[in-house]
């Protein structure tokens, strides 16, 4: 991740996770075709892009998740926190 950072945001988080995908594992659950962190960015890019797209674009007001969305994005932020709290999400 990008613990030096002063300014830590979602976004900057899925860019660095991004941009040096083929290092990282989620407890080496990986296969031929679908790495582990490919999952992990998906999924964050998933949270990130959901609480973006509530924001309001050129002054207008932010558009409330259904309860649907706010209950499947605060799921899946949830095993993404615990993937981390755990120690599965490392450096290969």
């Amino acid at each position: 991740g990008c613990p030096a950072d002063e300014s830590p945001t979602l976004g900057k988080a899925v860019s660095q996770l991004q941009s040096t995908l083929p290092t990282w594992t989620v407890a080496t659950l990986d296969d031929q075709e679908q790495a582990s962190a490919e999952t992990l960015l998906a999924m964050l890019k998933t949270v990130w892009r959901n609480h973006e797209r509530h924001v309001g674009a050129a002054g207008s007001p932010p558009q409330p998740a259904t309860q649907d969305e706010a209950e499947a994005v605060l799921f899946l932020a949830a095993t993404i926190v615990q993937w981390f709290e755990h120690g599965l999400v490392k450096r290969v």
